[in-house]
């Protein structure tokens, strides 16, 4: 990497290769995922672009203001809305008390900074101070990237605004703010960190990790008791283990979307898609082998349990070549049952895959990987949380480790599932699945628009497309 400004060419994309990339690590050696260069962190659209404003005199800059008054909770929903950077975020001053994620409740947990991924959704409230000492406190997001490629180290970028107190008569704060903006941070008393992409950070580091299974579901009465069970399953039941690797495939498949609605073509999918079954992907292929593009999909048999065992191990998930993925899943909300973690060396960095799952190593081929005692298979798994796991719809996969997830198949039809990285999922980090039978499957309503056939990309280039367009 010669680039003065650590950037890389695209390797493949629409952008034209004269569009750069930025390719960084976090403090456990996992890359970021889709890392583009930044020019500025917006709080609800406002934000700067200068980072040396930012450090020194941020009271001066377009940024966003949350009014609030003495004593009063107020709750904040907060979503990163950017398409490759997992964000820290924290209130000056102030505890955050985490009440849900992705919409559905949790017992509330107080912790003092939050790691968001692109794709998730957390309800924190903030509670006001009853004797604030200023106007103004920040309302701070940092970048969680550590490391360049080479292993130089990056700085962190910020985005601030405010909490604003509107019922004090208190004056503006005007010093320099201390960057890194964790003071009350100490090695007598660290900061907990909810959602951190690793089990912890470095010892150098003032943050103890809060692993996002450790939030709990507030009415574990209402769980299905079949979610729960800790024992095989000898019926109603179905288990799928799926590796997440590299920044561009599951099970060794690059995902390639239908060129129809397969709700309308039932018996001719082979009109739209193109079957995994079919294509010459050899198991190993390299990471940029076109031929393993295909529409890779699951079937779920509709009211089933299905339990779903991602990893991010082999080659492509693994100590600087892994991902921490945010994985989605369209259609359903799931049940957080397990994670697991891998090896760490004293300095914090990946030393060992987890040896739950039967990987033979960084540079081993780990599609088709199940549990290496097998014993644990049909649902006896140890270690789950059997009473009270969180309802999610996103969650992070971590480098080197698995995430186990529980839901019931009860809404029929066709969902997606895929890597919230957008540069990730746009390259092949997805798949597909059906709930339900065809005839299971409520039709399309009948002024659905479904009549234009399918939809293949031109086999012109764009600037040959751009020239058609413009002159007829």
């Amino acid at each position: 990497m010669k680039l003065a400004d650590k950037t890389m060419k695209w390797m493949y994309g629409y952008d034209g290769n004269e569009k750069c990339w930025q390719p960084t690590r976090t403090a456990d050696g996992g890359n970021v995922g889709g890392a583009v260069p930044i020019s500025a962190l917006l709080i609800n659209d406002k934000g700067w672009h200068n980072r040396e404003d930012i450090l020194t005199r941020p009271w001066n800059l377009p940024s966003e203001r949350f009014l609030m008054k003495k004593g009063e909770s107020v709750l904040f929903r907060i979503t990163n809305g950017g398409v490759a950077q997992e964000l820290m975020l924290h209130v000056e001053g102030h505890s955050l008390l985490v009440v849900a994620a992705d919409g559905d409740d949790c017992v509330p947990q107080e912790v003092d900074r939050l790691i968001i991924f692109p794709g998730e959704r957390y309800d924190v409230v903030v509670r006001g101070l009853t004797e604030p000492t200023k106007k103004s406190y920040m309302f701070v997001v940092e970048t969680v990237q550590y490391y360049f490629f080479d292993w130089t180290h990056i700085e962190t970028d910020y985005g601030v605004g405010f909490v604003e107190y509107e019922d004090v008569d208190l004056p503006e704060e005007r010093s320099t703010p201390t960057f890194p903006a964790s003071p009350e941070c100490t090695p007598e008393k660290r900061c907990t960190v909810l959602n951190c992409p690793f089990e912890n950070y470095p010892s150098n580091y003032n943050f103890t990790c809060l692993s996002y299974d450790a939030l709990r579901y507030p009415r574990p009465e209402e769980i299905d008791r079949e979610i729960l069970q800790d024992t095989a399953f000898t019926s109603g039941y179905e288990e799928h283990f799926i590796n997440m690797h590299f920044d561009s495939h599951v099970d060794g498949f690059k995902f390639e979307f239908p060129k129809g609605m397969p709700y309308y073509h039932k018996e001719k999918m082979d009109l739209i898609t193109k079957d995994c079954d079919s294509v010459d992907c050899p198991y190993g292929a390299n990471k940029y082998d076109s031929r393993c593009k295909c529409f890779y999909h699951k079937k779920h048999k509709l009211n089933n349990i299905v339990q779903i065992t991602l990893f991010n191990m082999g080659t492509g998930g693994a100590f600087s070549t892994g991902y921490a993925h945010p994985f989605h899943i369209h259609g359903t909300h799931f049940h957080v049952m397990k994670v697991g973690w891998p090896q760490y060396n004293a300095s914090g960095m990946i030393s060992t895959l987890n040896p739950d799952i039967d990987c033979a190593g960084d540079d081993a081929t780990c599609d088709g990987a199940v549990w290496r005692n097998k014993s644990w298979l049909n649902g006896a798994l140890p270690g789950m949380n059997t009473v009270d796991p969180s309802l999610r719809d996103t969650i992070t996969l971590p480098v080197g480790g698995y995430i186990v997830l529980r839901f019931r198949a009860k809404n029929p039809g066709w969902w997606f599932a895929h890597c919230h990285l957008v540069l990730h999922h746009m390259s092949g980090t997805a798949y597909a699945f059906r709930v339900g039978e065809h005839d299971e499957i409520a039709e399309p309503p009948p002024n659905f628009p479904h009549d234009c056939g399918h939809f293949s990309m031109p086999s012109v280039g764009c600037t040959s497309l751009i020239y058609l367009i413009e002159n007829g």
